[in-house]
């Protein structure tokens, strides 16, 4: 349900604001940790047995906005999409996939079900 929130929030924001390129930045850099989290580290731990996940590296990705500045309305639909692509992923996930787990860099072995928990937690707090 949070998620769902957090779309309609996102997309109802976007088409009322005009562009801003320091909401642009941080949108951006948000969305890149999605799909850093999403497209590697949950779908690694669901193809591999306890793959090795590294730590997600902010300044690096501040760096690659830099190289590569694209729209509010083209960052968001990427989130929104990659969010709902995320979402029909869970819903046909078997209950047994949930205790798969990878081996974080600094944290050691991460559960994929702890890993969702953390960006639900993530997405309530923006949507306080």
């Amino acid at each position: 349900e949070a998620y769902h929130r957090l779309l309609s929030r996102i997309h109802k924001h976007s088409s009322a604001t005009q562009e801003d390129p320091a909401l642009s930045k941080q949108l951006f850099i948000i969305d890149r940790i999605q799909e850093e989290i999403i497209n590697y580290r949950l779908q690694k731990i669901l193809n591999q047995e306890h793959p090795y996940l590294p730590q997600i590296h902010p300044g690096k990705l501040e760096r690659e906005w830099e190289h590569q500045r694209s729209p509010l309305s083209q960052i968001v639909q990427h989130f929104i999409k990659l969010r709902q692509q995320f979402l029909n992923t869970l819903n046909a996930l078997p209950s047994d996939q949930w205790r798969r787990s990878g081996v974080h860099e600094t944290e050691g072995h991460v559960t994929f079900k702890e890993l969702v928990r953390r960006m639900i937690d993530k997405d309530r707090q923006v949507l306080k």
